[in-house]
């Protein structure tokens, strides 16, 4: 969002980031992005996923899910 500033004068604000990618990697524990308001953080993963191993896991977190046991590789949205 902008707050209601097309940016056609230059002023554009943002209200909301989300971040992939910071100059610091990993962003330290205690870095003030990780409890902004305004701010999610995603997680960074530079490598690459081959369709069958995505799909394995999946479908392993699909099971898991349906039987209601704790997902692999959740992302905490806490932090």
């Amino acid at each position: 969002g902008n707050n209601g500033n097309d940016g056609n004068d230059g002023n554009a604000i943002l209200d909301y980031a989300v971040l992939d990618v910071t100059r610091q990697e990993p962003l330290p524990p205690n870095h003030a992005f990780w409890k902004h308001p305004n701010i999610l953080l995603t997680s960074h993963t530079a490598a690459i996923t081959m369709p069958q191993d995505g799909a394995a896991v999946f479908l392993d977190n699909y099971k898991r899910w349906c039987a209601g046991d704790e997902l692999k590789y959740r992302v905490d949205f806490e932090r």
